[in-house]
Order: structure tokens, then sequence, then C-alpha cells
């Protein structure tokens, strides 16, 4: 490998910046010894807060900000043990910066691992000349086609940002491009069972890439990566391999397989066993968001057996509905209300064809005991008779 290979230049990338983020790792020890002078001050000021109390004679008052010295103290206490963990974490785990020697190895060895490697970067123009810069330069190496219990994926392009090396040493330094996508139906986003958004989970192989990485030993972190798209982990995918071509539910967004969608009767469309229930009182199958729950008999109920009080407007199972008065049992009037007021109203109307019997009644009854007795209804005063005009006077006797 010469200096003008571009794997010697990003070999030359790399290493600067392994090293400058190995730096920036030992900064961790003085920002624990800052934080620790920080806290140490403030146990400080609450000691002497307490003093000045005492000298004034403020006996409750330096009681009260005991309280305080003890809080400060406890921080005090934790930021010491914090101090000793990084100091101890540095001097056992931090492994000494790698070489550029090593890392033109780890490249060239990449280079036999993987069939095709290759060193990308973007241009920009600087005056008349344009010149590869390190901002934008990727190591990118090719997997071959990937298969996993009957489903093909497709080749993968796993790329090596160099620039995110600057701030972070992990598996999110990769990204995972699909040559040949094969999505799943439920997210396009999703390339893979572990890769969304050309973003890798990388499960429990986490923590080998992040100490490959910091040890400069690129060729192990690419084949890493590589072990976790050939490797499917039923625990922790976006999508399942058994929904990969399956239906999306349309209440909770999962893929599912045509045998694990169910029909709700009441909206027509297919869910999920999750998201599918019953009518607790027709068993009719039916999604979540078309059943609704009566809050005092806790019946569940589709649409067709339940109703809505007109007083309360709350959810009311079929058998507990009022129809006759459209009330839930809580508002519907009880028994002895609702025969009153029948009563109440069969006295408020009044038919003429019963008055003449009434009267005629009145008039039979007899005066009761004890009663005083009442003056006889003046007859009705009968017609005076029309008088009848005679052609002569009779002759007297």
């Amino acid at each position: 490998m010469t200096r003008d290979d571009p794997l010697f230049r990003a070999a030359g990338q790399i290493h600067r910046r392994l090293n400058r983020y190995t730096l920036c790792q030992v900064d961790a020890y003085l920002c624990a010894a800052g934080r620790l002078m920080d806290v140490q001050l403030l146990t400080g000021l609450a000691w002497r807060r307490i003093e000045k109390a005492r000298r004034h004679g403020w006996h409750l008052a330096a009681h009260a900000l005991r309280a305080e010295l003890s809080t400060a103290v406890r921080s005090l206490q934790a930021e010491v043990g914090r101090f000793l963990a990084v100091g101890d974490i540095q001097a056992r785990e931090t492994p000494p910066p790698p070489t550029l020697r090593s890392i033109v190895e780890e490249l060239a060895q990449l280079r036999a691992e993987f069939e095709h490697v290759e060193i990308r970067a973007k241009q920009r123009s600087d005056g008349a000349a344009a010149r590869a810069t390190a901002a934008g330069m990727v190591v990118v190496a090719r997997t071959e086609a990937i298969e996993l219990e009957g489903v093909a994926l497709g080749p993968f392009a796993i790329g090596l940002h160099v620039t995110r090396l600057d701030s972070r040493v992990d598996s999110d330094c990769f990204n995972c491009v699909a040559l040949d996508p094969n999505p799943a139906s439920a997210n396009e986003e999703v390339t893979h069972p572990h890769v969304q958004s050309n973003s890798l989970c990388a499960g429990d192989a986490s923590a080998a890439i992040t100490q490959a990485l910091r040890q400069g030993r690129i060729n192990d972190a690419f084949c890493l990566v590589r072990s976790v798209l050939q490797t499917y982990n039923p625990h922790s995918p976006y999508v399942a391999l058994d929904a990969w071509s399956g239906s999306p539910c349309p209440d909770c967004g999962r893929s599912v397989g045509s045998e694990s969608l169910y029909y709700c009767e009441a909206c027509g469309n297919d869910y999920c066993d999750d998201c599918i229930g019953s009518c607790d009182l027709c068993d009719q199958s039916a999604c979540s968001g078309c059943l609704e729950r009566d809050p005092m008999s806790g019946q569940r109920c589709c649409p067709g057996c339940r109703h809505t009080c007109d007083h309360c407007h709350r959810v009311v199972d079929a058998d507990s509905f009022d129809e006759a008065t459209g009330l839930c049992p809580e508002c519907a009037p009880e028994p002895d209300e609702q025969e009153q007021q029948k009563e109440d109203d069969d006295n408020d109307v009044t038919d003429p064809q019963l008055q003449p019997l009434i009267s005629e009644n009145n008039d039979h009854e007899q005066p009761q005991p004890g009663s005083e007795p009442q003056p006889d209804a003046e007859p009705d005063p009968q017609p005076t008779p029309m008088p009848i005009a005679l052609p002569f006077e009779p002759a007297p006797a």
C-alpha cells in the first residue's frame, strides 16, 4: 500500500481522530475533579452559614441548616466515588492509542476480507483545484447477498464515517445501506430486521464494536457489523421476519401475516390479535376503537349493543338501557314515581261525556249521618204556556 492509496489517506484520518478521541477521554478525569471541587465548595459554604447563625445566637436557624450540610456532604461523598471510579477505569481499561502503522494494516486486512472496499470522499472546490476533504470520507465495504429465514434482503454497503469518530466511537459511526432493498411492507425505512433508516441496531454486539474501534481494530469492527447483518435476533427486531411481507394493523401499525389478522364486523377492517376483541353482549368481533365500555356495568359493547343516555350522556349497554324513557338505570325514575306521574296525568284529563253521569250520581247521594241537610235544589222553571186566541167569546152562562 503506497501513500497515494486512498486507504492510506483514510488510515491517516482515522488515526488522528482516534487519538483525538482518546485525549478527550482523558479529560473526563479532569471533569470529575472539577465537579468534586464544586461540591466541596458547597459543603464549606453550608458549614460557614451554620457558624454564622451560631455566632448571632440563631440556634433554631443553625439547627435547620444541618439538613443542608448533610445533603452537601452526601453529594461530596458521591462525587469522591465517581472521581475514584474514573481514575480506575482510565488506568485499567483505556488502551494505548493505535498507531498509524496498525491502522494501515487493519485496512489492508479489510480489503482482503471483503471483495469490494472503497473510499468515498466529498469533493469541494478550493480555489482552482478540487480536492477530497476529510469532512466526507467514508470507508465502504460491501457484503454478499443476505438471506434470513427465507427472506431475501440483498447485499449491504457497510460505511464507516470517519468524521463521526470525533464525537463518538461506537456502532453509530456505521451506516448500513441496502443495495438491492427488500423493505418490510409495514415500514419502507426498515431494510433489515435490525436496520432502520440505514442505522444499525447492534444489540449485544455494541460493546464489542466500540472496543474494536477504540483499539483501532477497524477490520474487526467491520466483521462484527457484518455478523449482525447475517444474524436474526427475534427478541429485538424493528419488524419481525414472520411479518415481513404481512399487512400492517390499522391500530398499532404492527405488520402481521394474513393468518394473524381478525375481521372487525363493526368497521370492516382487519386487526392483529392485540387490537381485536368481542362484544360482551352479542359476541361480535370488534376492534378496540369500535368497542366502548359501560362504566357502570363494565360491559364492552359494539355500536349495535350500546346507547347513550339522554340525561347524563354516558354509554349504556343495551340490556340496561330503558328505551321507553331513553335513560340509563341511574337517571330513569323509580316505578312509584312513574305511577304517581301517570295518576296526575289522568286527573288532568276531563271527559265531557262523563259529566252528566257524575251530576246524576250526585243527585241521588244520601246525606251522611251527622252532616247538615243540604237544601233541595230548586226545580227547573217550567215554560209559560202561550195563550190561544179564540174566534169568538163564549156566551155567559
